[in-house]
């Protein structure tokens, strides 16, 4: 039989683009405070990121690096709040006429709360998100069999 080769060397740019890195994260950038806001905010977007932002920043989920998105989201509540006061007035709209048809805002919040909500739950704002961030604290682990000298009551 022929040889297959030489060894391959494990830390050669060709092996190492096989390797699988889909759960290789990288390390959280430990900074004492929040990142700032950028300046161009609006008022109920820069009201959202002052209440949310050292929250997210002491569990370790606002980062430098998260700060764009972060920064989408506060915009995207910032349009929520605008087309929530437009609706006030009321989501059926009476055109000249006299046909009645809903109001153009109440499609488009339908998809900025779409969009609100996804980006919520990279933050783990909504309830569901937060089940998914283990805790903090290591836990012992269980015991998943029973002693054999305990008895039942």
């Amino acid at each position: 039989m022929g040889s297959t080769g030489p060894i391959p060397n494990p830390r050669s740019i060709s092996t190492s683009k096989r390797q699988n890195t889909a759960g290789a994260r990288l390390p959280a950038v430990n900074t004492s405070k929040p990142p700032t806001a950028p300046k161009n905010l609006p008022k109920p977007a820069a009201a959202f990121w002052k209440r949310y932002a050292k929250d997210l920043h002491s569990v370790g989920l606002l980062t430098d690096r998260d700060a764009a998105a972060f920064t989408r989201l506060c915009c995207l509540w910032a349009q929520l709040s605008e087309l929530d006061e437009m609706l006030t007035k009321g989501v059926i709209v009476t055109s000249p006429t006299g046909v009645q048809k809903p109001h153009p805002a109440v499609q488009m919040r339908a998809v900025a709360e779409k969009q609100f909500l996804q980006h919520c739950q990279q933050f783990s704002l909504t309830p569901g998100a937060r089940l998914r961030i283990p805790d903090c604290e290591p836990q012992a682990p269980k015991r998943m069999r029973r002693d054999r000298n305990s008895t039942n009551d």
